[in-house]
């Protein structure tokens, strides 16, 4: 954290970093005592403040297939590769090396193609890494077949709230499926249903939105989401619907701050109208289970 600058660096760890703009000083200590940095920057930090990307991810096989490319034709580029992103190090390779365009629609095709085929990793930071390669106008996307695929439809703003709303209500329906198989309580039972069928439908719409705009969403809960549901998990009898309540209680909260943050900011006119009209879902929800919360002995 730069104190004079008000500026706040995050280094993911698919290696991606980013830089966020005029983030007090409160916040950036907030964030370190945490118990999850992941849930806060998403909640606190991301479409909050102004940001800028410093480094794009880079994978394994990505790193090894820039060598064996260098290898083939005969350059050393470690000052591009220890000083820009791996596009950009296209970008100058072409700019200022390479002749045969062919070379370098191969290189970056074989590259999006390796790192989006992984298999391993946090699904959030996954769907982050696909999203900004979309969002660069110098790469180069197909589909398996080799088609050259369209960039993406949406700014960065509208992009990271349909990430955070996917992950969300994803995680929301797995702990609500929980909550049914695991809970004796007809209030916690009850809510849980209905945070199934609200959510469910809520993230069909974002599937929608998202497909609409060429947004990639994450494939499943995000990993700090797994790891509160396996802790939750362990749980049962009363201690379970405690530890259900309170985690509804907060995540509620959190989410309604981020539709709210993602109103004011969010151009998109279909999809401030789905987080507008979403809002009261939400307060209606967080109101219930604070009832249901103050029943439970």
């Amino acid at each position: 954290y730069d104190a004079a600058a008000a500026t706040l660096r995050i280094v993911f760890v698919s290696g991606a970093v980013y830089d966020y703009k005029k983030v007090p000083a409160a916040i950036y200590q907030d964030l370190k005592t945490a118990s999850s940095k992941g849930v806060h920057l998403n909640t606190h930090i991301k479409g909050n403040y102004a940001f800028k990307k410093i480094k794009y991810p880079i994978c394994k096989r990505k790193a090894a297939l820039i060598e064996e490319i260098d290898t083939q034709c005969a350059f050393q580029f470690s000052f591009y590769r220890r000083k820009t992103c791996w596009h950009e190090y296209f970008y100058r390779v072409k700019k200022n090396i390479m002749k045969s365009k062919q070379i370098l629609v191969a290189a970056a095709t074989i590259l999006l193609f390796a790192c989006n085929n992984q298999s391993s990793g946090d699904s959030v930071d996954k769907a982050d890494s696909i999203n900004a390669a979309k969002s660069d106008s110098s790469t180069v996307r197909t589909d398996s077949s080799g088609t050259v695929q369209p960039t993406i439809k949406a700014d960065e703003t509208t992009t990271d709230f349909l990430v955070k709303a996917a992950n969300g209500g994803m995680a929301e329906v797995k702990l609500a499926e929980l909550a049914k198989d695991k809970s004796g309580n007809s209030a916690i039972k009850e809510f849980a249903g209905m945070m199934i069928t609200d959510h469910g439908a809520a993230n069909e719409k974002v599937k929608k939105l998202a497909a609409d705009r060429n947004v990639t969403l994450p494939a499943e809960p995000g990993a700090d989401e797994q790891k509160k549901a396996a802790d939750l998990s362990k749980k049962t009898g009363a201690d379970f619907d405690k530890a259900y309540a309170d985690a509804m209680v907060k995540g509620h909260k959190d989410v309604l701050d981020m539709f709210k943050n993602a109103s004011a900011k969010v151009t998109d006119a279909d999809v401030k109208s789905f987080i507008d009209n979403t809002i009261p879902v939400i307060e209606h929800h967080l109101q219930r289970i604070q009832d249901i919360k103050k029943s439970l002995k």
